[in-house]
């Protein structure tokens, strides 16, 4: 079994765009049966013409065939990286105070991180910096704004 890490890393990519966690949904998506696909899996052969098919009919899912083949970014994410920092150079030095004070919470013991958050942070690793930055400042301004933003209630 010889599963490359840049089929790895692939496959990881393309779960996300397409919002899937098994391979079984991979296959399907790509019109594979699923023996086929771990066959290619195991041979480290990425099928890039499949994925390329997937999202040339369904341009809806807004696959980004670029970064799931090579992890760099296309205009459109940088596109939406740049207004993360633009939002983020925005932002008050109590919305950074406020992140900050989430970060310190002892609420959850960092060891008892739950299978997502486990998930995020495989995902946040194999990211380049650029795309930790921008997750990172999303991050940080979608847990400062649910912080600050209680749900109201109807009375």
């Amino acid at each position: 079994m010889r599963i490359t890490k840049d089929f790895e890393l692939r496959l990881e990519r393309l779960k996300v765009s397409l919002k899937v966690f098994d391979d079984q949904a991979i296959a399907s998506a790509l019109g594979m049966a699923k023996g086929a696909f771990l066959t290619r899996k195991t041979r480290g052969v990425w099928p890039e013409n499949e994925v390329r098919l997937l999202a040339q009919r369904y341009p809806e899912l807004n696959i980004d065939v670029n970064w799931v083949s090579t992890g760099e970014s296309s205009e459109a994410w940088k596109a939406m990286f740049t207004a993360s920092q633009g939002a983020a150079a925005k932002s008050t030095s109590s919305g950074r105070d406020a992140a900050e004070a989430l970060l310190q919470e002892e609420d959850a013991p960092v060891t008892d991180l739950t299978d997502d958050e486990k998930r995020l942070i495989s995902l946040f690793r194999h990211c380049d910096d650029e795309s930790k930055a921008w997750l990172l400042q999303i991050s940080e301004s979608v847990a400062v704004k649910e912080e600050h933003e209680a749900p109201q209630k109807d009375e």
